[in-house]
């Protein structure tokens, strides 16, 4: 049965995750860049984790696991390579109602992890609902190579700034949804790598041009 894809803030939640090895760290990276508050419980921590953990995005607890480890948490992660630690993790969390994910057990999963494209704002998630994740990374790297031919930080901050533009500037809805489809056809889905100054004046020149078809039109029908 297929997953139904929940998109959600991290920010000020409570992210646990067992395990210190190449899964858990894959899992943290990607967890790092949504500002959840991550506490990892494991002895040993890759250096991935290590380096982290210096940077303050994470909490290290450096022990094995225990119950009381989850509790005020958002979601867990059991990424150990011990199965029975695993299923003792699904467990407590299943009976403290907090989300779970067992990494490569689906059975023991009341969330998905997927496999994530992310540029600033912009966030893409890929799933099979766990039938085959291989397919989701493949994906993923598909998708990551077509996003980075024209779409980065800088283009998403431009249109976030842009669409607050024309939301404040045009008061028809039907005229704004058309000039932001505007923009993402011709400036950003194009074949040429995108110049920032130029994709400024590019969407500025589009609105304006919306502008003065409205006066035009306001003069006319006047």
């Amino acid at each position: 049965m297929a997953a139904f894809p929940f998109f959600i803030e991290l920010k000020g939640k409570k992210c646990v995750v067992v395990g210190g090895g190449k899964v858990a760290s894959r899992k943290i990276e990607i967890l790092s860049k949504f500002n959840g508050d991550i506490v990892v419980i494991s002895p040993e921590i890759s250096d991935e984790i290590k380096v982290l953990k210096d940077s303050g995005k994470l909490v290290h607890i450096n022990r094995c696991y225990q119950s009381s480890d989850i509790m005020g948490a958002f979601m867990v992660i059991a990424a150990t390579s011990d199965t029975l630690v695993n299923d003792n993790i699904y467990t407590d969390a299943v009976n403290h109602g907090i989300l779970v994910n067992v990494v490569d057990d689906p059975q023991r999963c009341t969330f998905l992890f997927p496999a994530i494209v992310k540029r600033n704002d912009l966030v893409i998630g890929i799933s099979t609902s766990g039938s085959y994740p291989t397919l989701s990374k493949k994906i993923r790297k598909k998708v990551d190579s077509m996003v980075n031919s024209n779409i980065n930080e800088d283009v998403m901050s431009l249109l976030k700034e842009f669409r607050k533009k024309v939301i404040h500037e045009i008061e028809d809805n039907s005229l704004k949804a058309e000039i932001l489809d505007r923009v993402i056809e011709e400036v950003v889905f194009t074949d040429h790598p995108i110049d920032i100054e130029h994709f400024r004046e590019k969407m500025n020149g589009i609105l304006q041009n919306f502008k003065n078809q409205k006066n035009e039109k306001h003069c006319t029908n006047n």
